[in-house]
């Protein structure tokens, strides 16, 4: 028994590409041992077949040996040897699978796709509803980064959850920050001091920048900020957007209490789910003014509301410049016929 024991804790052990070539080895000895003994029941092809069938224990007796020598191998070789050797392959792709999800939940694999969106920071709901809304559209993936979670909070085939300190070069390329689309960065919800966390994400954003300028690479940022007063020290600091965290709260408020109804206006725009959504278009090259460019998106059924600057409420007969992109509200199937137009 001690030296069964011994004999099945090495072959456990033993290397897959040993593994690989031991088992090779295993099913052309099976195939020429029969193939010598009854030449005449088996060829190269059923010889094959029968050892395959015969150790993965399936065993469909469509084919099988008729004389004692025939038996007697099967039964002294292909039996204990074979059917050994198939359970512990069959354990290894096992332990493969569980080892492969457990280090994916504990984020400790790196991320592979490009044009994803990064998220930093579980910050409470805020962090779910953004992957929720993104994953609205069924061809983005999502790349949440945190360093005090022990495992994904998230489980969705789409999500991909790397552990570890964003302010860290080597979770950034776990991330394959430079082919990501967007990054997001979230407050921290662990500092109190609201100085304290905009400095945190501060430092989250510029050891993005500066990673991307190391590479060449432009990585379009969006931060979480806690207080209006460093805005201009995050533009500074290369990023592309600046939501408040608190003033677009308190903001959407005031405007709902001034004119009633109007939130539900501005979460339709926010959120896919209503079906309506804002998307950014580059204009067409006979659209010379934006009154051109208005009239040709309403037969379309979009709405043209802005440029990339401000919104459009007058100066309909101004030329658009070259390479503008315009903001219009459609649906999806509208926006696709405006971009294949």
């Amino acid at each position: 028994m001690y030296i069964l024991k011994q004999i099945y804790e090495k072959v456990i052990n033993i290397g897959n590409w040993s593994l690989a070539l031991f088992t090779l080895l295993f099913i052309a000895v099976s195939m020429i041992g029969i193939l010598s003994i009854e030449p005449e029941t088996f060829s190269p092809m059923s010889a094959l077949w029968w050892v395959m069938t015969t150790s993965t224990t399936v065993g469909y007796g469509d084919i099988s040996p008729v004389t004692a020598a025939g038996q007697w191998f099967t039964m002294l070789f292909i039996y204990p040897i074979g059917i050994g050797i198939i359970g512990v392959v069959i354990s290894k792709i096992l332990d493969s699978v569980l080892h492969y999800k457990q280090a994916k939940e504990e984020g400790r694999l790196a991320f592979k796709d490009s044009n994803h969106a990064v998220f930093i920071g579980w910050a409470d709901g805020k962090t779910e509803s953004a992957i929720e809304e993104m994953l609205t559209n069924e061809n983005k993936q999502v790349v949440l980064i945190d360093r005090n979670l022990d495992k994904t909070p998230y489980r969705h085939e789409r999500v991909h959850f790397i552990r570890g300190s964003a302010t860290d070069e080597q979770t950034l390329v776990k991330a394959n920050i430079l082919e990501a689309r967007t990054v997001g960065i979230f407050a921290p919800k662990d500092i109190d001091d609201l100085d304290l966390a905009d400095g945190r994400t501060y430092l989250i954003a510029s050891t993005i920048e500066a990673y991307g300028e190391k590479h060449g690479t432009s990585i379009y940022t969006i931060a979480e900020i806690m207080l209006d007063k460093h805005e201009t020290l995050f533009t500074r600091a290369g990023v592309n957007e600046c939501i408040p965290s608190y003033q677009s709260v308190s903001n959407l408020i005031a405007k709902s209490a001034e004119y009633h109804g109007s939130s539900t206006f501005f979460m339709q725009l926010l959120s896919k789910q209503y079906g309506d959504d804002l998307h950014l278009i580059p204009s067409q090259k006979n659209w010379k003014t934006y009154r051109d460019a208005r009239d040709a998106l309403e037969k379309e059924g979009a709405i043209l509301i802005a440029d990339e600057t401000s919104f459009i409420t007058e100066g309909w007969d101004k030329p658009i410049p070259e390479g503008t992109k315009l903001a219009v509200i459609c649906n999806r199937d509208a926006y696709n016929q405006i971009i294949n137009m």
